[in-house]
């Protein structure tokens, strides 16, 4: 049977360290070639990430000296979403019954693989060739975080301390690509002046990617369009529409905040899936969930709604983001402190419009002084008019959003005795 490897990725830029593992995998595996696959732009990647035709034709450069290497268009090409199970069958297809695919897979993806789109259909038509962090790892580490049955393989190969992050941080210093970057690729490179433009830095906030412009913790399933989907059927039309507009919302701040809209939008679609859950289906939810609540929220369930959302996005999408499931968990108390990503989940919610309008225009009024994102100011300006609506309906304050209130309070205070001083 021939051996085939499949090696997909963003590619950002393609260097030595990828095309060393491809090789190395061809020759233990005695594959008859490697078939290297460009992913496309999707939405939740860092706007750190060069357009997909730049990459790709930065991959065939790369490759060309390689006569086991060969550069596919194929998720580039496709239209709609792009599934590496959908990519394995055409490739299958391509290439005919008599051909396995070998998937080369980072250990770091393996806990997200099973919940890829259709994992089953990806262990189904290939074998899973790993790269390992260290050599130290066993087959039943390995096999502990694989679907019971997935066939797997384990790739020896020198293992070289290059990232696509550190070739993009050295362009932007001016510093040397000699021995990282394939000589025609960077010769590339440096000809069309990629990865130098300023705006195309990442952030260094809780919002930014990881080292190759992708988020650890979101499985490659989970786009917008899928976690709409996801959510609509959880949802009544009142209570989607809402979510539509805090997703909205979300977006609009992170833009405004140098925050990733992606997160946000996310967060916007996710944070609201179980607010139609009775109060006592919540509290049984969350002890079976292993959410920790208060006697308060024992009695008044309808404030575990976000982190008992969180916990399903964990359990039923696999998404382990840990400021994202914060931010979903934290939304309707917030928390003291919150990342920018929680900060902005919380107002999008406060400020959705369908929310009363003398009570979300003060909270925008406060949002934004002389031009400027004013996030400390809007939340206490939030927490105050939801306390008044509290008191005067007889209801419950909780004590965390006390906190809250008093933590961005002293925020704001010290914001004011910082500008009078500088005045």
């Amino acid at each position: 049977m021939r051996e085939i490897g499949v090696f997909c990725g963003t590619f950002n830029p393609i260097h030595w360290g990828h095309l060393m593992l491809a090789e190395f995998a061809r020759d233990q595996f005695k594959m008859e070639k490697v078939i290297v696959v460009t992913s496309p732009n999707p939405p939740h990647r860092s706007y750190d990430l060069l357009d997909s035709d730049d990459r790709f034709e930065l991959v065939e450069a790369a490759c060309k000296e390689n006569p086991f290497f060969q550069t596919s268009r194929i998720e580039l090409d496709r239209d709609g979403p792009s599934y590496t199970v959908d990519t394995l069958r055409q490739l299958k297809e391509l290439e005919g019954p008599d051909c396995r695919l070998n998937l080369l897979v980072g250990q770091d993806n393996l806990p997200e693989l099973r919940n890829w789109h259709e994992a089953d259909g990806i262990f189904a038509i290939a074998r899973i060739l790993v790269a390992t962090r260290h050599h130290q790892v066993t087959r039943q580490e390995l096999q502990e975080e694989l679907p019971a049955g997935a066939s797997f393989e384990i790739i020896d190969f020198l293992q070289l301390p290059i990232s696509s992050s550190l070739i993009r941080e050295r362009i932007r210093q001016g510093k040397t690509l000699r021995y990282l970057v394939p000589i025609a690729a960077r010769q590339i490179i440096e000809t069309k002046g990629h990865y130098l433009k300023t705006e195309q830095e990442v952030h260094d906030d809780p919002c930014s990617p990881d080292d190759d412009g992708e988020y650890e913790g979101i499985p490659e399933s989970i786009t917008l369009d899928f976690v709409k989907e996801w959510v609509r059927p959880r949802n009544s039309e009142k209570r989607y529409r809402h979510t539509e507009g805090v997703a909205k919302i979300a977006k609009e701040l992170a833009i405004k905040s140098h925050c990733d809209p992606f997160l946000a939008e996310l967060g916007g679609w996710l944070h609201d899936a179980c607010k139609e859950t009775k109060d006592t289906i919540l509290v049984q939810m969350a002890r079976d969930l292993h959410v920790p609540f208060s006697s308060i929220e024992a009695q008044n369930g309808h404030l575990l709604h976000g982190p008992v959302a969180a916990a399903v996005a964990r359990r039923d999408l696999g998404i382990t983001h840990k400021e994202l499931l914060a931010a979903i968990a934290e939304h309707t108390l917030g928390n003291a402190p919150m990342t920018q990503l929680s900060e902005i989940l919380f107002l999008a919610d406060c400020l959705e419009e369908s929310r009363p309008k003398d009570y979300t225009d003060p909270i925008w009024k406060a949002l934004d002084i002389d031009g400027e994102i004013n996030f400390d100011k809007a939340i206490v300006v939030a927490n105050d008019l939801g306390f008044e609506h509290l008191i005067k309906s007889g209801r419950t304050i909780h004590p965390r959003a006390v906190d809250v209130r008093n933590h961005y309070l002293a925020r704001v205070k010290a914001r004011a005795a910082f500008a009078a001083s500088a005045g």
